[in-house]
């Protein structure tokens, strides 16, 4: 018979955080351990123990694979493993849906992601690209968020409780599991001002620029920030009456000094300030040199 979430046994709630509480389930009286990896992609395979369940693996994998292709509606030479982590991975993750239509649900539109906010402070970066190899990456470019708040050069460390950006896996409009970016916002932050329309800012109305010293102290943190613009950055109130900046997109934060100095987001950032003679995009319009 096909695998259905009703005949596995050891999953509680069918959610992949139970998962990772419970990493075992049991299908026809087999155990089977599971394993999610730090991209939140689900693996199961049989749990081969025992030195018995040694024994008897090759004769078992031969049983079930002609078991499986007497069932036209099972694939012969996908494991059992196999089609218990693409049911899990297709069934128990959170929809991309549910969030888009939460009431009060905020929405931005960039060029490359869609970003939805709920109202308790919960967020999501969902890619528009079709390629599951671009949307892991475009995901995992928030990680660097994480590096930034938590380095100890950066505002000395002092907002390294806000490094919240996890890559997890959730279920598309079209159905698919795919990898996203999520976060928390960050309590009592305020927007940098700009006028923006389909995703470009206009520079004919009244901007907040991102200081200097900020930038300055994020190359000395060994971070190398490209794309500065005020819809990247927000601002909190210090304890002196002024603001720190952090950003909020690290799509284009490339490193300096670092182990991963010779990654290709980096060797990216570097050639477009080579080309650009620049060290900011759009000619650094958006960095107030003075503060």
């Amino acid at each position: 018979m096909p695998i259905t979430l009703t005949s596995i046994q050891g999953i509680k709630d069918y959610a992949v955080e139970t998962i990772r509480v419970e990493p075992h389930l049991v299908l026809n009286n087999k155990i089977y351990n599971i394993t999610v990896s730090d991209a939140d992609e689900i693996c199961i395979k049989r749990d081969h123990s025992h030195i018995e369940d040694q024994l008897k693996r090759p004769l078992i994998a031969v049983k079930d694979f002609f078991l499986r292709a007497r069932d036209p509606e099972q694939n012969a030479t996908q494991t059992r493993g196999q089609q218990l982590s693409k049911i899990i991975d297709t069934h128990c993750r959170q929809k991309v849906l549910d969030i888009k239509y939460t009431p009060k649900v905020k929405h931005y539109e960039g060029a490359n992601r869609d970003v939805y906010i709920t109202p308790d402070g919960k967020g999501v970066k969902v890619s528009k690209s079709s390629s599951p190899k671009d949307a892991l990456a475009q995901a995992k470019t928030c990680l660097r968020l994480n590096e930034i708040y938590t380095s100890p050069h950066f505002y000395n460390g002092k907002y390294a409780h806000l490094a919240t950006h996890k890559v997890e896996r959730m279920i598309d409009i079209d159905q698919k599991p795919i990898s996203v970016s999520t976060f928390n916002t960050i309590p009592n932050c305020e927007q940098l001002t700009c006028h923006k329309e389909k995703g470009g800012i206009y520079r004919n109305h009244d901007f907040e620029a991102i200081p200097g010293s900020v930038l300055k102290m994020l190359r000395k943190a060994g971070f190398n920030p490209w794309d500065v613009k005020p819809d990247n950055f927000v601002k909190i109130k210090n304890s002196e009456g002024g603001y720190d900046y952090l950003p909020i997109d690290a799509k284009y934060i490339g490193t300096i000094g670092l182990e991963r100095s010779n990654s290709l987001r980096t060797k990216e950032i570097l050639q477009l300030q080579k080309q650009s003679g620049q060290q900011y995009a759009f000619n650094g319009v958006y960095v107030d040199k003075n503060q």
